[in-house]
């Protein structure tokens, strides 16, 4: 199945939706933004609100990135987190 961007999973390091962050403020920033923008959106989507094949297609059009970006997310929880998860590679 094919998503609006026509792929069969977003490849975030293929599409480019802003600019990329050059300095490592930039990047902080950026990242701080997007995740307060994700949390309602995925408290939504994780709602009964949604259905199991509306979650099942967020799935499919995010592909493996959902656990990428999990797992990222982890690793940034704190300086001990990250060195765990960094271990497990």
């Amino acid at each position: 199945m094919k998503n609006s961007f026509g792929k069969s999973g977003l490849d975030a390091r293929s599409d480019s939706f802003a600019p990329v962050p050059v300095g490592h403020t930039e990047v902080i920033h950026a990242l701080a933004h997007l995740v307060q923008a994700m949390i309602p959106l995925a408290n939504s989507l994780q709602s009964d609100e949604f259905s199991v094949e509306e979650r099942k297609q967020f799935r499919t059009f995010a592909g493996d990135n959902v656990f990428e970006l999990s797992t990222s997310l982890n690793r940034l929880c704190s300086e001990t987190a990250r060195k765990v998860y960094s271990n497990k590679k």
